[in-house]
């Protein structure tokens, strides 16, 4: 039986795993196949196995001696059958659902049993660009690994070794799975019919079914250049290896115009801050995102947060670039929630909600092509977040359409229409600022009222949302609960009601346009005028909203633009 020992197992230890290696049924050994390992992991699949045995072809046992106590991984590879790995309850071929086993110090465990399928045979080749030339993978270190959680999943279930001849098979059970490519020398590849193809998102999947074998499932490879460097905390000495959620991109277009992403991408980072990736040769700027710390751009000596100090690199065949270093700060943190209509539940399962974070004037800017910051909101929890550096900035809702399309604003935001009512956040300190909420209305979903001076009265409902251009006559609105108006143009001496009390509310401004926000989800705006405008709230007296010697009033309480609770009457 021959024994492999890597880094972690000391041999002087007495502690061993035992078992049988069964046929589908269990019961019946596997005997007569030379070519059956069970592999351990020190509970890291990543990298070559801790150790590895031969299962003995007369009787289909194995023994795994010398090991120390710790939680340990088994898998058992064949040439005949699917890769399979242990649970107590019986085996599994995916590395997603396996068991670890925990062995005590000088323990021997017994039983530790494998149920082998024979699974499906699916084959290629990977050949260079020219589609007709193999390609050898024993030198080329190119291998084949099949992907069942989609496309873009980064993590392998099955994988093959290419052979010198460029060929590959891989056993595997029926599934619906994607395909990769992965070499040190050629650039990855996933596989597509019309030919591999870079972007995961362009791959497409291969139906397995038992006992129909698949073949000419070929790739065309291309070789890259290697490019690499450290991410840096700010002081450019320190290599970041607490936060792995690091990515780079290398794009050849410019960074400050870019709108189809990246050409080749790195990442997560090393967990010694270094990164390195194959590219073709070229020209390209490169950008680095993080989780926890503001994004940037290559640039030397340090790295730049401005698109347009970016600076290229110039890859040239068979010249590997190393170097290529990254200094990151943590800056402030910015945050918030998009809430639904009525501003009490956040806005969930959306097909596209980004923030834009700028310094620029709101009215003047083109947030399609110069925004300084830019996130998507989760799209599970309504939620998001962005790391920028000290400064002050207006920062936008993008919905995907400039009509719906919002600025933040204080208590609530307001349309794009309305971008001078944008309100600036001012940030420093690699602090944190909360709460930058946004309450999402749109234009497709609200009513549009606009009002005569023989309108009857206008009742807007729980859960409605209104726009109501009024008249130079008092005009008579009321509001239930949880309902939200804007009303524009409403010069007349108007009468609103408010079915809610005023304890819930808050009041604030942002120049005339005064907000009324509801913890019930009812929200008010409505433009102060130097006529006498009447608010009247559920079993209270009325109070009277009027521009008046320079300030906004509702009764003697100074409206301002920070939200406070209403006075009472």
């Amino acid at each position: 039986m021959l024994l492999f020992f890597g880094t972690g197992i000391v041999s002087a230890a007495t502690g061993s795993i035992s078992g049988t290696v069964y046929g589908e049924d269990g019961v019946t050994p596997v005997t007569g196949d030379e070519t059956i390992r069970v592999a351990l992991f020190d509970h890291d699949f990543w990298g070559n196995p801790d150790m590895e045995v031969s299962v003995n072809p007369t009787d289909g046992t194995y023994v795994l001696e010398g090991l120390s106590s710790g939680q340990y991984d088994l898998r058992v590879l064949a040439q005949n059958y699917i890769d399979t790995y242990w649970t107590a309850e019986g085996s599994v071929n995916y590395r997603h659902q396996l068991e670890t086993i925990t062995l005590q110090e000088d323990e021997q465990v017994t039983g530790i049993d494998f149920q082998l399928t024979p699974g499906t045979v699916l084959a290629g080749t990977a050949y260079s660009t020219d589609g007709t030339s193999p390609i050898d993978g024993t030198l080329n270190d190119i291998g084949i690994c099949a992907h069942v959680k989609g496309s873009c999943d980064t993590q392998w279930e099955f994988c093959s070794q290419v052979g010198s001849d460029g060929t590959y098979a891989i056993k595997l059970p029926s599934e619906t799975l994607f395909f990769s490519v992965f070499s040190e020398d050629y650039i990855p590849e996933w596989w597509a019919a019309d030919g591999s193809v870079r972007d995961c998102a362009d791959a497409q999947p291969i139906d397995i079914s038992e006992g129909f074998p698949v073949s000419g499932i070929d790739f065309q490879l291309e070789k890259g250049v290697m490019v690499s460097g450290t991410v840096f905390h700010g002081d450019g000495v320190t290599p970041i290896t607490e936060d792995q959620l690091i990515w780079i991109g290398f794009s050849r277009d410019d960074p400050c115009l870019n709108e189809g992403g990246t050409d080749f991408s790195s990442g997560p980072i090393n967990t010694d801050g270094t990164f390195s990736s194959l590219v073709e040769p070229g020209t390209y700027y490169l950008d680095v995102s993080a989780q926890n710390y503001v994004d940037g751009f290559w640039a030397s000596p340090a790295s730049v947060y401005s698109c347009s100090d970016a600076q290229m690199i110039t890859v040239e065949a068979d010249e590997s670039i190393t170097g290529l270093d990254f200094q990151l700060e943590p800056g402030n943190i910015i945050s918030g929630t998009v809430y639904a209509p009525g501003g009490t539940e956040p806005l969930v399962n959306q097909e596209y909600l980004g923030i834009e974070i700028t310094t620029q004037d709101p009215c003047a800017i083109d947030y399609n092509t110069s925004a300084e910051y830019f996130t998507f909101v989760d799209t599970s929890f309504g939620t998001w977040s962005v790391h920028v550096l000290d400064g002050t900035y207006y920062i936008l809702l993008n919905t995907g359409s400039d009509d719906t399309n919002q600025f933040w604003a204080e208590p609530i935001s307001v349309s794009t229409m309305d971008c001078d009512q944008a309100q600036a956040l001012t940030v420093s300190g690699n602090n944190s600022y909360s709460n930058i909420n946004f309450n999402k209305t749109s234009s497709s979903e609200a009513e549009v009222f606009i009002l005569t001076a023989d309108a009857p009265d206008l009742a807007i409902t729980r859960g409605s949302i209104a726009f109501v251009s009024g008249t130079a006559v008092a005009n008579s609105i009321s509001l239930e609960s949880g309902a939200s108006a804007e009303l524009i143009n409403f010069p007349g001496q108007n009468s609103i009601q408010i079915q809610s009390s005023s304890d819930l509310f808050t009041v604030s401004r942002s120049g005339t346009m005064v907000t009324f926000q509801g913890s019930d989800g009812t929200v008010l705006k409505m433009p102060a005028t130097t006529d006498p405008q009447t608010i009247i709230f559920t079993g209270e007296g009325s109070r009277v909203l009027q521009i008046h010697n320079g300030q906004v009033l509702l009764d003697d309480q100074v409206i301002t633009t920070t939200a406070a609770s209403i006075e009472g009457k």
